[in-house]
Order: C-alpha cells, then structure tokens, then sequence
C-alpha cells in the first residue's frame, strides 16, 4: 500500500491513462479531494483514454477542484481535440 501523499505533492498520471489505469488512482483522488485540491502531473501521459478523462473532470467538477502541474504534449493535443478547457494546465 503506498503512502499518503502531502497535499501539494501531485498525483502522477501513468504514461497509458487507460481504465485500469484510472481505476487504480481512483481511491488516490477520492483521498486528494476530501483533503484538499486535486494535484495532478501529467508530464509523462503519452495516450489517455476515457475512463481516466471522466475521473478528471469529475475532480475538476468537484469542491476540491483540479490543478494540472504538468502536461504532455499528448494531454494537452487529446484534451484540445475534445474541448475539455477545464483539464488544461
């Protein structure tokens, strides 16, 4: 089991963002938003797939908010391509 992470210590999103990827950070993101703003990096994302970008905007949706510290180039293209203004860093 991985430790708590600090509140301004950003979650890191996997180069594959697929579903099992988002399922496993799920709980990290429940745990980041009942403590405070979601941080999350996303320098090293080279394919995002759907279930990964619900789970995002749902955080950025949430009270908690979202905050984007780092993105590829990938994200950034993917999340252009579908106007998702609020994901971008």
């Amino acid at each position: 089991m991985s430790s708590p992470l600090s509140p301004l210590e950003p979650l890191v999103l996997p180069a594959n963002g697929n579903l099992a990827a988002a399922e496993a950070l799920l709980p990290q993101v429940q745990a980041a938003a009942a403590s405070g703003i979601v941080s999350i990096d996303a320098g090293e994302v080279s394919t995002i797939g759907q279930a990964m970008l619900q789970l995002l905007l749902a955080a950025a949706r949430s009270r908690a908010g979202l905050h984007i510290t780092a993105a590829s180039d990938a994200f950034r293209e993917r999340i252009e391509q579908l106007g998702l203004k609020e994901l971008a860093a």
